[in-house]
């Protein structure tokens, strides 16, 4: 059996699911733009050519063949099996998916539907189940990493990712962080005791849980594969940045 856990529940222990991998693809697949220009040989590649300077990819999709039976011989315990089942599956946002047998991954999917079963007798069956994913596959848990100054270094040693940034200490208004060649600009101040809070995978700025998105500009950064600096510029003293983030690989 190839067990898994979706919004919270384990397809076998939970649910009375037997499932099987049938489809798990090697990586997403990658969204390319060529273009067919007169007088040039091939053609070019505009692929990287976006606001994050890399390729990027659509959704990951993983398909399975389940199978079920209800509780006693029961026509009546077979259908009510089934409602069970798809209220489990029917989700309003993407929710964790893991299997047993990648215990450090999980992945972010919704299903996208039940199609049809398959009737094996009266009160058993078998359906496909589609899950379809972000294109990563994540780690379980996040890294943490955390430095006194105006820089912070991390090694990546997966693929791209956002991290959340949070700022304690005095920082005169005007001041930027970045990584590399982009930066985001935060026109405010930061008092001791407070904290600001940069999601660079949502592109979200908090200070003290109140958003000031509308005093930013620039743009927003990943951790790139290797190692990165994160670096403040402006008028600080005592200050502390701390850096989350989860692992992503293709």
């Amino acid at each position: 059996m190839d067990n898994f856990t979706f919004n919270g529940k384990h397809s076998f222990n939970d649910m009375g699911i037997y499932a099987e991998l049938k489809s798990h693809p090697l990586f997403a697949e990658p969204k390319v733009t060529y273009d067919d220009i007169a007088g040039c040989d091939g053609e070019l590649d505009f692929s990287a050519k976006n606001a994050r300077g890399r390729v990027c990819f659509k959704p990951r999709i993983i398909e399975l063949e389940c199978h079920f039976a209800g509780s006693g011989e029961s026509r009546a315990n077979f259908m009510r099996k089934t409602s069970e089942i798809a209220s489990w599956l029917t989700t309003n946002s993407q929710k964790e998916l893991r299997f047993e047998n990648e215990p450090d991954i999980m992945y972010y999917a919704t299903a996208l539907n039940l199609f049809n079963i398959e009737h094996i007798t009266d009160f058993s069956g078998t359906f496909p189940l589609v899950f379809k994913c972000l294109p990563f596959r994540y780690n379980i848990t996040k890294d943490t990493v955390s430095a006194s100054g105006n820089k912070l270094t991390i090694n990546n040693n997966g693929y791209y990712c956002g991290l959340q940034l949070t700022l304690t200490g005095t920082i005169s208004s005007g001041f930027k962080i970045g990584c590399g060649d982009r930066k985001l600009t935060v026109n405010m101040a930061l008092s001791k005791g407070n904290t600001l809070t940069i999601d660079t995978e949502q592109m979200t700025v908090f200070h003290n849980g109140v958003s000031v998105l509308h005093k930013c500009d620039g743009d927003f950064f990943e951790l790139s594969p290797g190692s990165n600096t994160i670096e403040l510029t402006g008028s600080y003293s005592g200050v502390s940045m701390t850096a989350s983030y989860r692992k992503r690989y293709l």
